[in-house]
């Protein structure tokens, strides 16, 4: 590679569609589509925190599904240590558990009630039959040490756990098999917010010791700005803005970002924020808006966003942004 090239990514994501048809039986009702992720596109590298922010039901945990293949994409393509991976047969996906795992955002539900502690975070060592049982059993005590989880609750079931400990249980039977990535749908939105400080400080911490890459999917940007190194933001199906976690907090180049930025509260009280309030509800993912889908709720729209479409184009050193007058925001 010749100086300066960038090095190829851990995850490529380019043109990624994910559509749903619904009503297709019921009687007297035409078939609609939903149009859940809509031309999504990013990247990832190795050991990296991205984070995935918007509101709820903007394709955020779509867009994770997809790339764990738990769903399917309607098209676009995946690409992960430079394979492609969206056409994977279901049996290949096996193998690829290994490398990529997930974090759901209830713990409680992701955890089988019937089993304890210990079982949960050993089983997919035996699914993959790694080790011997003895070294099972070892890996099994060093990641309840990794996730800072007292060894006596290893035999614990998970109703017997408080929600905390339940998602260490979580985290920590997705590490033990060593991925190189970890989607984390919501990891903390489920837990008492004294304890989401607690398990998000040990994400980043078990990043650092292990090394794995983040695909962080979060509503809560005061949770981004802490854990992630990079930032992308999706509205209605598609990314409108991406950029350096600094860079986007600093100069947030489109409306949307602008605004959810403004909600954040800020703990200093000689501190004032002029709060950018949007009109009315997210439109249907079923019946798109013409042109950029933000206009509708823009309070800085004109008619060239009814009308056009804007790209997600380069405003900054890696800094996109899908908006007609990015830079008029960003000045």
């Amino acid at each position: 590679m010749s100086a300066g090239a960038q090095s190829p990514p851990l995850l490529e994501v380019r043109d990624l569609v994910r559509h749903f048809r619904i009503g297709a039986r019921a009687l007297f009702r035409r078939p609609e589509t939903v149009r859940a992720v809509d031309g999504v596109t990013f990247r990832l590298d190795a050991g990296e925190t991205l984070g995935l922010v918007g509101e709820s039901g903007c394709g955020k945990s779509t867009t994770g599904r997809l790339v764990l293949g738990i769903d399917r994409p309607t098209s676009g393509e995946i690409r992960f240590d430079g394979r492609s991976v969206d056409r994977l047969p279901i049996k290949d996906w096996r193998r690829m558990r290994c490398d990529m795992q997930m974090v759901f955002q209830d713990p409680y539900g992701a955890l089988d009630p019937r089993i304890s502690a210990a079982r949960q975070i050993r089983e997919p060592l035996d699914i993959h039959g790694i080790g011997t049982p003895e070294e099972r059993s070892a890996q099994v005590d060093d990641m309840l040490d990794a996730v800072r989880l007292p060894r006596p609750l290893r035999d614990r079931y998970p109703h017997e756990l408080s929600g905390g400990q339940q998602q260490r249980v979580v985290i920590a039977r997705a590490l033990v098999l060593r991925p190189k990535l970890l989607v984390c749908d919501e990891p903390v939105s489920a837990l008492d917010v004294s304890v989401q400080a607690q398990v998000v400080n040990l994400l980043a911490a078990l990043q650092r010791q292990f090394g794995m890459a983040y695909l962080f999917i979060s509503h809560d940007l005061k949770i981004v700005r802490h854990i992630c190194r990079r930032v992308a933001v999706m509205y209605l199906g598609e990314i409108v803005e991406t950029a350096d976690r600094k860079e986007l907090f600093d100069r947030p180049a489109h409306p949307y970002t602008q605004s959810l930025i403004s909600a954040i509260p800020v703990p200093d009280p000689a501190v004032s924020r002029t709060r950018i309030l949007l009109k009315g509800d997210p439109p249907s993912p079923i019946r798109m808006p013409s042109g950029c889908r933000f206009h509708t709720r823009c309070p800085f729209a004109e008619a060239i966003c009814a009308e056009q479409k804007p790209a997600l184009r380069e405003v900054g050193p890696r800094h996109h942004a899908a908006c007609h007058f990015a830079e008029r925001w960003m000045s």
